[in-house]
């Protein structure tokens, strides 16, 4: 199955180092198919390109109910919310596609 990654999540720290060099990349060099960076935590300003996790909640606000309500007659169980990227620290790394189950 191939996967084509639309939002990034992504934290300021990754293994008590920045993230700061990875977000800068992504700015600099367009990833296919990515439409949005999304900060989870930030303690640096320049989010000029990104979206923190605070604006992500403040436009969930603006959404009207009925599309809410579409959107979730729309979901399937067995649908993938997202995929879980593991380091493999066990072995090679692996991502988890995990449902709404």
């Amino acid at each position: 199955m191939e996967a084509e990654t639309s939002l990034f999540f992504i934290g300021d720290m990754v293994n008590f180092g920045s993230t700061r060099f990875l977000i800068q990349h992504i700015q600099t060099h367009p990833v296919p198919g990515l439409k949005q960076t999304v900060l989870i935590r930030t303690d640096y300003v320049d989010t000029h390109e990104t979206l923190t996790w605070d604006d992500v909640l403040l436009l969930g606000n603006s959404v009207p109910q009925q599309a809410l309500h579409q959107a979730q007659r729309s979901v399937q169980c067995h649908d993938t919310v997202y995929l879980q990227f593991t380091s493999g620290t066990a072995g090679l790394p692996k991502a988890a596609m995990l449902s709404h189950l």
